[in-house]
């Protein structure tokens, strides 16, 4: 099932919720556009990597055991800084049964150009600041970062996600004994 390259066609990868341990594998498409990873036992840092695959815009790491600082890289990712780049990128449907619980069909098609670009890392065991690079990330909707170990302030370059509709900061408390000028909002 796996090339070399990976899964070459993949592009949206979902397990949350399925108890998996270990590290983000390295064998993810490069035209991979969400991958949602939440809710397991993932540990380790997030490779640098990631931050290159050239179509992803989506990604859910949270609730997880993963380890390390944000890194820089992922403030390059090409779909959430440019909209040239998005432009050049073709917005194909995929077609993929999706089904209530009951069993009822309840659609066929996903249309990757409506989904949200979020980044979501909260609930878990990172550390570090939040690099200044996140600035670039232009084009995100939604960032989830509470409930990790980050220390320093929240840098300002974050004000230019003009984008960005959903911001979830709220900070652990040991964080906010460390920096009582930022006020916790859940």
């Amino acid at each position: 099932m796996v090339d070399f390259d990976g899964f070459l066609n993949l592009r949206f990868l979902s397990f949350g919720y399925c108890d998996l341990t270990g590290q983000i594998p390295a064998y993810l498409s490069k035209n991979l556009e969400e991958l949602a990873l939440n809710n397991n036992r993932i540990r380790g840092p997030i490779p640098s990597w990631l931050g290159t695959l050239p179509r992803l815009r989506s990604m859910d790491l949270s609730s997880n055991l993963i380890s390390g600082e944000f890194p820089k890289e992922l403030c390059g990712l090409p779909m959430l800084v440019s909209k040239q780049t998005v432009a050049q990128v073709d917005s194909n449907d995929l077609e993929l049964p999706v089904y209530t619980t009951s069993g009822v069909l309840v659609a066929s098609q996903i249309n990757f150009r409506y989904i949200r670009p979020t980044i979501d890392i909260s609930m878990n065991i990172m550390s570090g600041k939040i690099p200044i690079e996140i600035g670039q990330l232009r084009l995100l909707h939604g960032l989830y970062l509470s409930n990790n170990n980050f220390s320093g302030n929240i840098p300002e370059q974050i004000s230019k996600l003009k984008n960005l509709e959903k911001l979830d900061r709220s900070l652990r408390e040991s964080f906010v004994r460390k920096n009582p000028t930022i006020i916790d909002n859940p």
